[in-house]
């Protein structure tokens, strides 16, 4: 899974928002839907115990659908639109790639 974090820009908001980009229709729906569980409990739980250093953590999702460039267009959505700086995603490793390329020159 491909962990992306922008380091341009400031983010002064009470929260914490990050994309997470999984297969979440598809061959693959088990596994992105099990990842997207595990990451709403972790979240859940980090927010009931006051967040982290006080701030509150917000997830956005973007369904890749296992395809390369749908995985593409939804990292270009969570950093252009969305503005987030933290980005997880892809559980499939042919998405991974194609965002990390996008990822990385934007750095």
């Amino acid at each position: 899974m491909l962990v992306y974090v922008v380091t341009h820009g400031r983010n002064s908001e009470s929260q914490i928002t990050f994309g997470v980009i999984l297969p979440l229709t598809g061959a693959n729906t088990l596994y992105g839907l099990e990842i997207q569980n595990a990451i709403e409990l972790a979240r859940e739980e980090i927010n009931r115990s006051s967040g982290v250093l006080g701030r509150r953590l917000k997830v956005l999702y973007e369904n890749d659908q296992g395809d390369p460039k749908i995985g593409v267009s939804a990292a270009q959505k969570l950093v252009f639109i969305d503005k987030v700086k933290i980005i997880l995603g892809s559980w499939i490793s042919g998405v991974v790639l194609a965002i990390a390329l996008l990822l990385n020159r934007l750095k």
